[in-house]
């Protein structure tokens, strides 16, 4: 399960910690963690030291809640690529940041932050799925909108809502972010829940958060035999169209498990 991690515009200086962590993917956050005052000063460092090779989420409306894509295109006019596109109203605000960055090879991950946008996601997905590579649910906003309790219980249905989407166009699928940093195990459960529910990978706020993610084995040694006697059978035969059921632990293997198990070998080839 892969890691994107959000670090705030004004701790940047940071982010070299963070490559030496394994830290890989990651965010740099010019929304919700810091002052709306000191979006501009963090722009020019960003650019300055050229930090485009990192995703960035960009302020998508202004103070007065109006659509503004002054941040977004200075920055692709800087090289940046990469985007993560928070509070998005409505499939119409989607369709106006497409038509401004389609023939600029741009890739964004959608955040889900709005009741109306869920319900047109896939609707968005169609028209203007070619600028989108990864779809999640900003939980808090999206959870205040609502007027519910943030809870894996309560969210269950819109994480189920976005895996859904995100499978049926190709999408990245990337589980909520976690507020959690002091309790290990309330944290090691919500990694495992999305795990388990088929997320490719999860926001993370906080070096902790990183660490413990990394401690968790998400297959055990039985799920790695598994694997490797279905892929033991399916070299028998020339392609998996010809892998007939086998029984492995008293249950039945067929072709849909293949998938599955080419996860499970790579998982341990990457660990190993």
């Amino acid at each position: 399960m892969k890691s994107y991690f959000f670090i705030p515009a004004s701790k940047i200086d940071k982010i070299r910690d963070m490559q030496h962590m394994g830290i890989t993917d990651i965010i740099i956050d010019l929304e919700d963690a810091i002052k709306t005052s000191e979006i501009s000063m963090f722009v020019d460092k960003i650019i300055e030291i050229d930090l485009s090779s990192f995703h960035v989420r960009v302020p998508i409306y202004d103070s007065k809640d109006e659509l503004s894509l002054a941040v977004l295109t200075r920055l692709i006019k800087k090289g940046f690529t990469r985007f993560v596109l928070p509070k998005m109203a409505n499939k119409k605000d989607v369709g106006t940041v497409y038509r401004a960055v389609e023939e600029k090879n741009v890739k964004c991950i959608l955040l889900i932050e709005h009741p109306l946008l869920m319900l047109e996601i896939k609707e968005v997905l169609e028209e203007y799925g070619s600028i989108i590579y990864g779809l999640a649910l900003g939980s808090h906003d999206f959870m205040a909108h609502i007027g519910g309790v943030h809870d894996l219980n309560n969210l269950y249905f819109y994480r189920q809502l976005i895996l859904l989407n995100a499978r049926a166009f190709g999408k990245l699928a990337i589980d909520i972010a976690s507020m959690e940093i002091s309790n290990k195990k309330a944290l090691q459960k919500e990694i495992l829940d999305g795990f388990k529910l088929g997320f490719d990978a999860k926001f993370l706020i906080h070096p902790k958060q990183f660490k413990v993610m990394k401690s968790i084995k998400f297959y055990s040694a039985r799920d790695l035999k598994w694997a490797r006697e279905i892929h033991e059978r399916l070299e028998v035969f020339s392609n998996e169209n010809e892998f007939d059921p086998i029984v492995i632990n008293g249950k039945v293997v067929e072709k849909p498990h293949i998938k599955k198990s080419i996860d499970i070998l790579n998982f341990f080839n990457h660990e190993g």
